[in-house]
């Protein structure tokens, strides 16, 4: 019996090995591609400053790279809405990546512009109205400022006037 349960024991720790072997590797897979598709994307909307990101493949953190000192920080570093910035183009990399091969899911974004000025929005709108061919995209915003440009962008604009949460 303790043969048998040793030999067990070798087998889960080999099966258990395999698994975070491709475990890691499918992590890295997914951090190098979502990468390749944020990198873009990211040019675009920061004009320029901010064109490299980074995916840590163990903690899945996201990091960029910092044009005054040339290294690749934590994003926390970075002002909120430079953060939104590159948490929207995460989730446009993701869905793309989750999306290839299949029907685009609809992006469901929830005032994700709430720290942004108006020169971040208007590089912004040009990224999410791309998107918005190849998907359904739906904005939930509460700035005024937002929704007129969006559909001077060409978005339909829907108003839900009156609407009030009751305790």
């Amino acid at each position: 019996d303790i043969a048998r349960l040793e030999a067990f024991d070798r087998a889960v720790k080999l099966a258990r090995g395999t698994i975070e072997t491709h475990k890691d590797d499918a992590h890295r897979a997914f951090a190098r591609r979502l990468e390749e598709h944020g990198a873009p994307v990211l040019g675009e909307i920061t004009a320029g400053r901010y064109g490299e990101i980074r995916l840590d493949a163990s903690t899945l953190a996201i990091r960029v790279r910092i044009p005054e000192t040339g290294a690749i920080e934590d994003i926390d570093k970075l002002s909120a809405g430079t953060r939104d910035q590159i948490a929207l183009v995460v989730r446009f990399a993701t869905a793309r990546m989750f999306a290839e091969g299949l029907e685009a899911p609809p992006l469901l974004l929830d005032d994700p512009f709430a720290y942004w000025d108006a020169a971040r929005i208007a590089r912004c709108l040009p990224v999410l109205l791309h998107g918005a061919r190849d998907t359904q995209c739906l904005l939930f915003t509460a700035s005024p400022d937002l929704a007129a440009a969006a559909t001077a962008a060409g978005a339909t604009c829907l108003t839900l006037e009156g609407a009030a949460l009751h305790a």
